[in-house]
C-alpha cells in the first residue's frame, strides 16, 4: 500500500504475515526492488504478526504467541485432549478479533493508502482459483474501498525469483498511479517463476479454466486416527491463445482485469423466462 505524508513524499507499507507461504520473501524482495531502483519512497516493512502482539493474552503471559501454541499442537501431533483443547483456543482467538479490527483500523486512518496491491503470492492464481482466492479477495477489499487494488501471484507452488515479482509489482503499481485503471477493476497478474531476463513481456488475458480437482486425501494423524486433506486444483482444461495460462506457460507476466460482479449478464431474460415456468 502507497501513501503520500503531509510532506509529499510517497510512503510505501509492506505489510506482511509470519504464516508460510512466503509472505516475508515477497516484502523483502519488494523492499530490495525498490532500492534498486532507487524509487523516492520511504519503505516500511510492517509485520503484522509483530503489531498485534500487544493483544495476545497468551503471550503477554508466557512470551509465546496463540498462533504459535496453536501450531506446535498440531506440529507435534499432540492429539489427545485436542478436541477440548483446540476450541477453546480458538474461542479466545475469536474473542479478541473486535480489538485486533480496532487497532488495524487505527494505523489505517493515519495512514490513507492509494493504492491496495495483494501479494506476492507463491502459487498461482488463474482460471477457477480466483473464486477461492484469498490473495484475489484481499485485492478486492481494496476495491470495496475505492482504491486502485492488484493482485500479485508467483506461477509456481515453491517459487525463487521473488526479484521478478517484486519489479513487476512495482512497475505496475507506477503504471496505475500514473494511468488508473476504470473503478471497477482489478488487475489480477501471474508471474513466471523466471529471472526477469527470462521474461517475455507482458499480456493482456482472461481467465481460464480447470478439471475439476483431485480427489481428497486420505491419511492418518500419530494416533492412527483418519486425516483428509482437500485435494490438489485440476488440471488446465480451457488454456488455449489468450488465456493466463497460456501466457504463463510462455513466460509472459499475464494481467487479467477482473470485476467483482459475477452476474452473466446475458442470461438474466432466458433465466427470467424459465422462472416464469416454475410449477405453481
Amino acid at each position: 500500500m502507497q501513501h503520500t505524508n503531509v510532506d509529499g513524499e510517497a510512503k510505501v507499507v509492506l505489510v506482511y504475515f509470519e504464516a508460510g507461504g512466503g509472505h516475508r520473501g515477497a516484502a523483502t524482495a519488494l523492499q530490495a526492488v525498490m532500492a534498486q531502483q532507487g524509487r523516492p519512497w520511504a519503505v516500511r516493512l510492517l509485520n503484522r504478526q509483530e503489531f498485534l502482539d500487544p493483544l495476545d493474552p497468551v503471550r503477554r503471559a508466557t512470551g509465546v504467541r496463540m498462533q504459535d501454541v496453536y501450531n506446535r499442537i498440531l506440529g507435534a501431533g499432540w492429539t489427545l485432549g485436542a478436541e477440548h483443547a483446540m476450541p477453546l483456543l480458538r474461542a479466545v482467538i475469536r474473542a479478541y478479533v473486535p480489538q485486533i479490527i480496532r487497532r488495524l483500523r487505527a494505523f489505517w486512518m493515519q495512514q490513507q493508502p492509494d493504492m491496495v496491491v495483494s501479494g506476492v503470492n507463491a502459487g498461482a492464481n488463474m482460471g477457477d482459483d480466483v473464486i477461492y482466492s484469498g490473495t484475489v479477495a484481499a485485492a478486492m477489499e481494496g476495491r470495496f474501498l475505492g482504491l486502485p487494488a492488484i493482485a500479485i501471484s508467483m506461477a509456481s507452488p515453491k517459487p525463487v525469483h521473488f526479484a521478478t515479482a517484486g519489479r513487476v509489482a512495482v512497475a505496475l503499481g507506477q503504471q496505475l498511479l500514473s494511468h488508473p485503471l476504470p473503478p471497477d477493476t482489478i488487475l489480477n497478474v501471474n508471474v513466471p517463476d523466471v529471472p526477469w531476463e527470462a521474461l517475455a513481456g507482458f499480456e493482456a488475458t482472461r481467465l481460464g479454466q480447470r478439471h475439476k480437482s483431485e480427489p481428497v486425501v486420505r491419511g492418518q494423524d500419530p494416533r492412527g486416527r483418519p486425516l483428509y486433506w482437500v485435494g490438489p486444483a485440476g488440471a488446465e482444461q480451457d488454456a488455449g491463445p489468450g488465456t493466463d495460462f497460456h501466457a504463463v506457460r510462455l513466460n509472459r507476466v499475464s494481467g487479467t482485469p477482473i470485476q467483482v460482479d459475477l452476474t452473466r449478464h446475458n442470461a438474466v431474460d432466458s433465466v427470467a423466462a424459465w422462472l416464469r415456468g416454475w410449477p405453481r
